[in-house]
């Protein structure tokens, strides 16, 4: 299923309307690389198409969330950051605090420690990020 008929899907099961504004709104977020916020996202849909408002770019957002059409993935600068679902597989984030660089990587052995944390509190885990910060290699 594509982006498009899971948000339909989703929109329909909760009685909304699914616009023109925000299919516009999928196209742009199918459009970008990488991580992106709600005003790069915006800027996006303007280059596609002029007749979508920032208001309605920042309403539809939390819906693809819910849907499952894009991923949050960090907070960076006050700024949730946000992936395309269907790029996405599990991975955790190294923000530079200095350039804002993210770098994405994936570590067995933190995974398999989160694991043994939770079954030693008896805790059901059903999800988890996580966030380095410090300074690259290109700021230090």
């Amino acid at each position: 299923m594509d982006a498009q008929e899971k948000f339909e899907n989703f929109i329909r099961k909760k009685g909304l309307k699914n616009t023109s504004e925000r299919k516009r709104v999928i196209e742009a977020v199918k459009s970008l690389k990488g991580h992106f916020d709600t005003e790069k996202l915006y800027s996006a849909v303007k280059r596609l198409n002029k007749n979508v408002s920032r208001a309605s770019v920042y309403r539809t957002v939390p819906l693809l969330a819910a849907a499952g059409v894009v991923h949050e993935s960090m907070h960076k600068d006050g700024r949730t950051m946000y992936e395309y679902s269907s790029d996405y597989h599990h991975h955790d984030h190294m923000l530079c605090i200095k350039c804002g660089r993210i770098i994405e990587f994936e570590e067995s052995g933190i995974e398999g420690l989160q694991e043994k944390v939770c079954r030693k509190h008896r805790f059901k885990m059903t999800g988890h990020g996580l966030v380095i910060k410090g300074i690259c290699d290109k700021c230090v």
